[in-house]
């Protein structure tokens, strides 16, 4: 008998999650669905375009940018590429 996975935070709060496998799938999903997308979880280590790029696109974008974004790593972040991800806060 299969394990069901618990349900994701997002899922209880009624929301539905995407899931990218790589920052360009990502990207790719977030112009296609932009009016269902609330917030993003932005890992920066990602293949293909990495999380830097994604952002970068990102506010490149009048449409996208104003998108709240929760920039997630594993690894120390310079301030150099800090500024890079224009943070609010």
């Amino acid at each position: 008998m299969p394990v069901k996975p618990p349900p994701r935070l997002v899922d209880r709060q009624g929301y539905r999650a995407r899931i990218a496998a790589s920052g360009a799938q990502g990207f790719t999903a977030l112009v296609e669905h932009q009016d269902a997308i609330a917030l993003i979880f932005l890992d920066l280590r990602m293949p293909e375009m990495d999380g830097f790029g994604f952002r970068s696109l990102q506010l490149e974008s009048p449409e996208l940018a104003f998108i709240p974004t929760v920039v997630m790593t594993g690894q120390e972040v310079s301030g150099e590429e800090l500024a890079q991800l224009r943070p609010a806060a």
